[in-house]
C-alpha cells in the first residue's frame, strides 16, 4: 500500500496502535489534551509576542526562528 493509498482511518488506527502499545491511552484524556494544546498554543504565541509583521517576516528568514515555530 502507497501513503497515497492510505485513508485517514487507516491513519488513526495506526495511532491508535502506537498509543496502545506504549500504554499512552491513561494521558491521552480530553482535560490532559486541552491542557497540552493550550500549552503549545502558548509556546508558539511567544514566537510572535510583541513583534510587528515585518518583525516577524524579517525572523522567518533566520533558521534558528524557523526552527523554533516547528
Amino acid at each position: 500500500m502507497t501513503p497515497e493509498d492510505r485513508s485517514l482511518n487507516d491513519l488513526m488506527a495506526d495511532i491508535k496502535q502506537f498509543v496502545d502499545d506504549r500504554d499512552w491511552s491513561v494521558f491521552h484524556r480530553p482535560t490532559a489534551l486541552a491542557i497540552s494544546a493550550a500549552i503549545e498554543t502558548g509556546e508558539l504565541l511567544e514566537l510572535f509576542q510583541w513583534r510587528s509583521d515585518a518583525e516577524v517576516e524579517t525572523s522567518l528568514q533566520s533558521d534558528k526562528y524557523r526552527q523554533a515555530l516547528s
